[in-house]
């Protein structure tokens, strides 16, 4: 196994690159070589001007430049990531709370569920905006 393979083993082991899936048919695209890259996810290895240089385990350890536009960041986030992500649009959105309200850090420093729900209602909200939270993040995937 060369030296670059064991780096981005123990890298995916560690959990340090960031998953990425392309989310434009790449047939269509005008771009080159990219089409051999339809529905692959890949890791980024290294991010310069809006693009993004992306290694496909899938493809053999092929190394592309994508354009970020060509890239579905969310489709990477944990579950616990993307509820985070659709609580803070939900205060701003529907509750109309300032983005300087603690709660927001509170949230987004949730280690784990059990810590974003004691977080929700410990700081002045209900079981019913717990629920409507859960709902907001629900209705994000339809």
């Amino acid at each position: 196994m060369s030296k670059f393979s064991q780096l981005l083993e123990n890298a995916f082991n560690s959990n340090k690159l960031k998953r990425v899936r392309l989310k434009v048919d790449p047939a269509f695209c005008e771009r080159g070589e990219i089409s051999k890259f339809q529905g692959y996810e890949g890791y980024i290895l290294a991010e310069r001007d809006g693009e993004y240089k992306i290694y496909f385990e899938s493809l053999n350890g092929e190394i592309a430049i994508i354009p970020q536009d060509m890239l579905d960041m969310n489709s990477s986030l944990t579950k616990l990531e993307r509820l985070k992500l659709n609580t803070i649009k939900y205060f701003k959105n529907t509750l109309k709370i300032d983005c300087s309200n603690v709660i927001y850090q509170l949230v987004l420093n949730s280690p784990n569920i059990e810590t974003f729900e004691s977080f929700i209602l410990n700081n002045g909200f209900s079981e019913k905006d717990l629920l409507n939270i859960y709902r907001s993040d629900y209705n994000e995937d339809l």
